[in-house]
């Protein structure tokens, strides 16, 4: 397997998203005063705080006098962010469960495919995606590169978030355009609690290989991770016998 298809996943995420994830530093918990400012003022502070530390209270007081003037909760800015993706990209609970009382939809992607559930599940906010998966967002929704909230999960080894998707209907064999599943990310990158999440549950193939061929238990194997060896090998479904493309 290539290191190159994951950091495409990852970089890829990060330029949609046209930020880091946000600073573990504490933000100001100062309040500023938007009342003067036009709803194309607000709209404009808002996607450039994308690119800042700002602290939740802040924004969402700009969200609300934005809503206020009349302005649109399902706009987007130059890469298709709304509002809501915006406010996962950051973490934002409050914010999010504001923007959708007040007529934000909860569907809609940016120009890469991403939702505001990839986002949440890229970055590891549970709370976030227990959230959005409570409000009915799709969570087999991919970007234009075939990836999932269940792959970003997997690939960090946030194991939780891949329980609340895998219990929310998330499908374990659908690979990216490169053929990566959940499960074999995971065991690539040594991901041991993913593997046991993923590999417990019955509708998750886990001899489905990749295009190379390669099965979870294959390059489990290969790359010497013998715990995750053990994991796979738990499962009565597992082929120890089956090769890859190559005839290994």
């Amino acid at each position: 397997m290539k290191k190159i298809v994951f950091f495409k996943i990852i970089s890829f995420c990060l330029y949609f998203s046209g930020c880091l994830q946000a600073s573990s530093k504490a933000r100001p918990s100062f309040e500023l005063d938007y009342s003067s400012k036009s709803k194309e003022e607000l709209f404009q502070v808002m996607i450039n705080e994308e690119k800042k530390s700002t602290s939740e209270e802040n924004f969402t007081k700009l969200i609300k006098e934005f809503l206020r003037k009349g302005g649109d909760p399902n706009r987007k800015n130059e890469k298709g962010n709304t509002l809501l993706i915006i406010s996962s990209i950051r973490g934002y609970l409050g914010s999010s469960r504001y923007l959708l009382d007040n007529k934000a939809t909860i569907y809609e992607d940016n120009d890469g495919g991403m939702t505001a559930v990839s986002y949440a599940s890229f970055y590891g906010y549970e709370k976030l995606v227990k959230f959005l998966l409570e409000r009915n967002i799709d969570a087999n929704k991919t970007n234009v590169d075939g990836v999932s909230p269940l792959l970003y999960a997997s690939q960090d080894g946030f194991s939780e978030i891949v329980r609340m998707l895998m219990d929310t209907n998330a499908k374990p064999n659908e690979a990216e355009k490169g053929g990566t599943t959940p499960l074999i990310m995971a065991t690539f990158e040594n991901k041991e609690k993913v593997v046991e999440v993923l590999s417990s549950y019955a509708r998750t193939d886990v001899n489905k290989p990749n295009k190379e061929g390669e099965t979870a238990l294959f390059i489990a194997s290969e790359e010497g991770f013998t715990e995750i060896v053990r994991i796979l090998l738990k499962n009565p479904k597992i082929l120890v016998d089956k090769k890859d493309a190559s005839g290994r």
